[in-house]
């Protein structure tokens, strides 16, 4: 390693250094990330069998310093607030080498010494436990800094000396710091050097550490050399970037994680919303408090069901769910029939039990409300059962699944008898402080940006549905009897409740739920918001018959190839594609709010509440303006500003190769190519995560989505018009045209995007 020398190693600069890591000791406010490092300096670190390097001690230091501190600090992604620590693992016990300084050239050339052996000698056996009790130690000097990423890299080279639940108390560690954790650790021998077994306490504990939300891994070079570890300490790195990307708004601003979460171990292989099933629940509730009971409405504790609420696209609103209970007694109407209840005669929506319920309580609902809100299309008839099977739910007290906007818990529906019946739901809250903090409407404003996206996505995916499965329907019936059809996109559909709870509710007594069906099946991610494209397999390793799947689709894809006559034309012919997308798909005409002249619509439910604000980006009067502030404006937008369109002749694509092979894993990518040209560059879906359903046969019949990310371009502006950015728009995951540029520099054009007529593209400007 070439060190950083002059002027960082001059006396002016290592006494800054010092009175730096003393500023950011002395206040753990000013932190945005910790990463401790255990290195491991047993004697058997000294073997000489890394190519590059002398010794597997001189890799790891090398490792470190290059991979933690040098390559991000030139990449511009760490600053003096981002603190490393490190504690060498030996016989002895435990040394803390570096605590708590900050990044920068100092501490760059303090870990290119440490390689020297000048500091510490490998030797003797390696034990776990003081490491480990260090690195504890160290990690939660930080905890009370919600907006601080964390990390723990663990250097060994074989198993440990000493004994302890090692694995235990690095799942202790993710229960208390859950995603803003990762956890890295790394097996410094080769895999034909050292046998398996060795490394199993390492393996445990990266796997516990991911049981509670943590971003865990165990990573072992396949041979022993300098790039080999290298590239698995840059993941730490990378994760540790990732978690500042989640913890930060599009305006800058950290966000607070909260910390009144307690999480519940995951067990099994189901993969359920952003992370394992978690425990077995039985058939009932437990009486051990891991459960909080939603009883009838009008009950002395005051925990209840309040109201329901759903997704109007249209009104790009939330529209309220009619009551079914009785506004008597409160009893649920769902199982009986229409002539054993009663329908209040002037509002036609509220339900009661009877004629003497009816008659007894006719002044107990708000029938002028409810009929004004039936006029504006605003109110629902009462859900039916297979929807909302019974009004009493309970809800775990414990997290399961932790996400970059959200924490994940169960929620089940109760029958009389107090058995859960329907299936499972999950519900999901905000990880960040500030949104537990609002009002009713700021509350709802925060889930407008979760219900707007999926609706978004679940309109374009119907879009993308129609088109794939036009493909196929357009065959012959001969071909169509001899290849399977394209799977479908399907986002879930949400809804919220309002939850009546006077001790969890704060001032006002209640707060709102967000609720989605519980995904079944093997979680997976296809692609994210940062880049990340997963890439396919070969045909045969998607379940069931393998040879099957590949003869059959191998023939689709082979019979498609020469079917031109439902090939769509390229960009810069000349030619619309009305097939492909309504123009007023997603405004519809009339829009409401549209003005007479047509000119200037509003999208309601864009207020700016949180980070849903515009930034104007050349209004000097802006500079210090709070753009989050809660002025609940309504804020309208030139008519062209979202154009879904299907004219396709200037859009921003290049021609370029496309490729002719394809598989069903392609078909995820493929839409979120797909809602990039159909908007013509406006926007994206992306973070493309969920279960993938499959037919008796094995095919993969729908890919079942959930809490995606719209990526949404900023509006240049014009010589009249200050620049606008919409990065707000979709919540603090909306990286805009970045997002857009990092997914098309991973995605790579299958046979699906060919017979969608979608070309690759790049976006260098």
């Amino acid at each position: 390693l070439e060190r950083a020398g002059p002027p960082y190693d001059q006396p002016e600069i290592l006494s800054y250094h010092a009175s730096l890591s003393s500023y950011y000791r002395d206040d753990v406010t000013r932190w945005t990330s910790h990463c401790v490092v255990v290195a491991d300096m047993s004697g058997s670190m000294r073997v000489d069998d890394v190519d590059g390097a002398r010794c597997r001690s001189d890799g790891m230091w090398a490792s470190i310093a290059r991979d933690l501190v040098r390559r991000p600090l030139e990449a511009g992604l760490r600053s003096p607030s981002d603190l490393l620590s490190v504690v060498a693992m030996h016989e002895g016990g435990a040394t803390v080498l570096v605590q708590c300084e900050p990044t920068g050239w100092v501490l760059y050339d303090r870990l290119c010494e440490l390689s020297e052996w000048t500091t510490m000698r490998p030797g003797g056996h390696g034990n776990y436990g003081p490491a480990l009790e260090e690195a504890e130690r160290l990690l939660k000097m930080g905890e009370s800094n919600e907006s601080c990423a964390v990390a723990l890299c663990f250097f060994s080279d074989g198993r440990p000396s000493d004994r302890g639940d090692f694995a235990g108390r690095t799942g202790d560690l993710a229960k208390r710091f859950g995603r803003r954790l990762s956890v890295m650790c790394i097996g410094m021998a080769s895999q034909s050097s050292a046998p398996e077994s060795d490394f199993r306490m390492l393996q445990n504990m990266s796997e516990e550490a991911g049981r509670f939300g943590s971003v865990a891994k165990f990573g072992r070079p396949s041979q022993m050399s300098a790039s080999s570890i290298s590239t698995l300490v840059s993941t730490v790195a990378s994760s540790i970037t990732v978690a500042q990307t989640e913890l930060t708004d599009v305006l800058g601003r950290k966000g607070e994680i909260r910390t009144d979460v307690t999480r519940e171990q995951i067990t099994g292989n189901e993969h359920i919303t952003g992370g394992k099933g978690g425990c077995a629940d039985g058939d009932r509730p437990t009486d051990d408090g891991s459960w909080i009971i939603y009883g009838k409405k009008g009950d002395e504790d005051g925990r209840a069901v309040l109201d329901c609420w759903t997704w109007g696209f249209e009104r790009n609103d939330f529209i309220l769910v009619g009551e079914r209970r009785c506004f008597g007694c409160w009893k649920d109407t769902l199982k009986r029939s229409r002539n054993d209840y009663v329908v209040c005669s002037r509002c036609g929506i509220a339900r009661f039990c009877n004629d003497e319920c009816y008659h007894n309580t006719t002044d107990c609902h708000d029938c002028d409300q409810y009929l004004m809100r039936k006029m504006e299309r605003t109110i629902l008839s009462p859900l039916e059962g297979d929807v909302m099977p019974s009004y009493e739910v309970a809800i775990k007290t414990a997290f399961f699944g932790e996400g970059a906007e959200r924490i994940v818990r169960k929620l089940r529906f109760l029958d009389k008898d107090g058995q859960f019946i329907g299936s499972p739901m999950v519900a999901k809250e905000s990880r960040f402080v500030k949104e537990r903090k609002k009002t009713t409407e700021e509350e709802m404003a925060y889930h407008k940006e979760f219900f707007r996206t999926q609706s978004i996505s679940s309109k374009l995916a119907d879009t993308f549905n129609a088109e794939i499965n036009k493909i196929y329907n357009e065959l012959s019936p001969s071909i169509r009897r001899n290849i399977s059809p394209y799977p479908n996109i399907r986002f879930l559909e949400p809804m919220i409740l309002t939850i009546g709870d006077v001790e969890l509710g704060g001032p006002r007594g209640e707060y709102d739920l967000l609720i989605e069906p519980m995904l079944e099946g093997k979680y997976e991610k296809f692609n994210n918001n940062m880049g990340y494209v997963k890439r396919s397999g070969s045909r045969g390793e998607r379940g069931g018959d393998g040879k099957r799947e590949r003869i059959k689709n191998h023939g689709r894809d082979q019979l498609l190839s020469n079917f031109e006559t439902i090939q769509f034309p390229f960009p810069g012919e000349g030619r619309s594609i009305h097939a492909l997308m309504d123009r007023n798909l997603f405004f519809p005409t009339p829009f409401p709010g549209r003005t007479s002249q047509g000119e200037i619509f509003s999208l309601r439910g864009m207020d700016s509440v949180g980070t849903l604000g515009i930034i104007e980006e050349g209004d000097g009067n802006n500079e210090n303006h709070d753009h989050g502030g809660n002025d609940n404006r309504e804020i309208s937008f030139p008519k062209d500003e979202l154009h879904f369109t299907t004219d396709l002749d200037d859009s921003p694509i290049s021609d370029g190769h496309i490729c002719p092979n394809s598989c069903d894993y392609e078909i995820p990518q493929a839409f979120s190519h797909f809602t990039y040209v159909r908007s013509r560059g406006e926007v994206m879906v992306v973070d493309l995560q969920g279960v993938a359903t499959r037919t008796e046969e094995g095919n993969i019949k729908c890919f079942e989505l959930t809490d995606p990310v719209v990526h949404m371009r900023d509006d240049n502006g014009t010589k009249d018009e200050p620049k606008k950015s919409w990065r707000g728009a979709f919540g603090r995951t909306n990286r805009g045209k970045e997002g857009m540029k990092a997914f098309f520099q991973s995605h790579r054009c299958s046979g699906i995007c060919q017979k969608l007529g979608l070309c690759e593209i790049k976006l260098d400007h």
